[in-house]
């Protein structure tokens, strides 16, 4: 393994290297019809080398160090994930462009199981929103008008 003057660059490039060596192994696991057709052409991609081509574009991006933490983890978080093997497979065999990664949101990183779950998060929440809760009554405030000290 070569290694650059900058440790940076180093860390990057193998925490994805680390990452993209899994995709093999997953894909022979994975029972997708889809997936057991590419498995050669998963083989055939260097995640040595894919982990450099999708690191240029990232430090290309990030001015300083400080600025492309965040997003960094980010995209650590959603690489290394046990369950978002959609993205690590995507990203070996070009589908998504290394620079298309840096600019992707959390959301659009996570596997399509986890982004079905979030949606129907999202619709149990506007369900109940939309459904009001029950008012409550206390008794800690005086109604101006009436003098009463139950209100809703």
């Amino acid at each position: 393994m070569i290694k650059c003057n900058d440790s940076l660059r180093d860390k990057l490039r193998n925490l994805l290297a680390e990452a993209f060596s899994r995709v093999s192994d997953e894909a022979r696991e994975d029972n997708r019809k889809e997936v057991r057709n590419i498995v050669d052409e998963i083989n055939a991609c260097e995640p040595f080398l894919v982990a450099i081509i999708v690191r240029q574009p990232c430090l290309k991006s990030w001015a300083s160090r400080m600025a492309h933490k965040i997003k960094y983890r980010s995209i650590m978080l959603n690489l290394k994930g046990a369950k978002n093997t959609d993205l690590r497979l995507r990203l070996h065999l070009g589908y998504i462009a290394p620079e298309k990664l840096i600019n992707m949101t959390a959301e659009e990183m996570t596997s399509e199981v986890q982004q079905m779950a979030n949606e129907q998060i999202q619709e149990k929440a506007l369900f109940e929103c939309e459904r009001g809760s029950p008012k409550g009554t206390t008794d800690q405030f005086m109604y101006g008008r009436c003098g009463q000290r139950k209100c809703t």
